[in-house]
């Protein structure tokens, strides 16, 4: 049996609890087991689960294979307070064992005592709530999460969110991510594609 990494809970000011190491670990050391209850993203928990966390600004549950979900937001291990970051010091890997997806973190750089633990979270796996990034990183895109909806054949109204950005040349709420422009620089703001192009043939 693989020994886990030691690592411990700490408050963080904006992205709540964190994970930090509470000793040196090496690249592409297996610090531990993401785990969860286990259940099928179609089954009739896993719509509960989706529907709960639709206006949350993060979640916990983790795809695997074959529509398979990790969920340990009731009952799991302590890895579910890894937050988010644009450029992490961890990364998950998925292997198989007797036919069951398992998915485990691994550092992905060397990481010091007491740095906080972060991987990516890819939020385009589940919809959630397009919210502003806390991780701090020089390679932060600003935002992260999917309040931004591609259904064109849907009611938009009733998939509107109070989270969904706005643009800040026409301040109206940009509905795709295919029309999304961030600004990397210092403000991150958001922009639709389209009017930051007609500004551009302005200047």
């Amino acid at each position: 049996m693989h020994q886990n990494a030691y690592v411990y809970p700490v408050k963080t000011s904006f992205k709540g609890w964190g994970l930090c190491a509470g000793e040196p670990i090496t690249k592409g050391t297996f610090i531990m087991q993401y785990v969860g209850e286990v259940f099928y993203e179609d089954s009739d928990l896993g719509k509960k689960r989706q529907e709960m966390y639709k206006n949350s600004t993060c979640t916990y549950m983790m795809r695997t294979e074959n529509g398979e979900v990790i969920d340990p937001t009731f009952s799991g291990s302590i890895a579910r307070f890894i937050n988010h970051s644009c450029d992490p010091n961890c990364v998950t890997r998925k292997w198989t064992v007797e036919k069951e997806t398992m998915v485990g973190i691994f550092a992905r750089k060397d990481i010091v005592e007491d740095e906080e633990l972060s991987f990516d979270y890819q939020f385009d796996s589940f919809r959630t709530p397009f919210s502003k990034c806390y991780c701090g990183t020089t390679k932060c895109k600003g935002y992260l999460g999917l309040g931004i909806y591609e259904d064109s054949d849907s009611d938009v109204d009733e998939k509107r969110n109070a989270n969904s950005p706005n643009c800040q040349i026409c301040n109206k709420m940009i509905m795709s991510k295919n029309e999304l422009l961030l600004c990397k620089g210092i403000c991150h703001s958001v922009f639709h594609l389209e009017c930051a192009i007609k500004i551009d043939k302005t200047i």
